[in-house]
């Protein structure tokens, strides 16, 4: 249901167990924790002919090296490049040398609001195991200002919502 500020409001939960993962629209992102934020990973299928978003699997890792995060996803992501937040070129090194295929995601200064728009416009579909990621969708919405008007700052969780933005952003054209 769409809800006053929310930012992310064309998503629904289905079981997407028996869902084709077609190789060439598969994606997966990566969101480093720091502290006590945990890291957070999804896999996706990206339908740009029907603009929909698939998301397959994802959730929050916490307490994990990076050695441990490469042994984590190693699995999932079978060879796929996973983009990472850019602000962590160690890890991400790190990750390469443990056998993941790592690659930064491009930051440009308005690439937030401009992986946020791209996404805002396309069907959000999220398996029903990805309670945390649909609990995120649920609660993120704009700043307001003391008028009630929306501030261009988007507030809630979003580990898993970057994830996305970095997965999908061969799709949403980087800025």
């Amino acid at each position: 249901g769409e809800q006053a500020g929310g930012i992310l409001t064309r998503f629904e939960e289905a079981d997407l167990r028996g869902l084709e993962r077609v190789p060439g629209q598969l994606r997966m992102g990566l969101d480093f924790g720091y502290a006590r934020a945990p890291a957070a990973y999804v896999l996706l299928l990206a339908d740009g002919r029907n603009g929909a978003v698939y998301v397959l699997e994802g959730g929050y890792l916490y307490g994990l090296s990076n050695r441990g995060l490469a042994d984590r996803l190693k699995p999932i992501a079978g060879g796929l490049p996973v983009r990472c937040d850019s602000a962590e070129p160690k890890s991400i090194a790190e990750l390469r040398a443990h056998g993941l295929s790592a690659v930064p995601a491009r930051k440009g200064p308005d690439s937030v609001r401009h992986g946020l728009r791209w996404l805002a416009a396309q069907r959000i579909v999220v398996d029903s195991g990805c309670q945390q990621l649909l609990e995120e969708l649920r609660n993120y919405r704009w700043k307001q200002d003391k008028w009630g008007m929306a501030l261009p700052v988007p507030q809630g969780e979003d580990h898993l919502i970057d994830a996305m933005r970095y997965a999908l952003e061969p799709d949403a054209g980087g800025t």
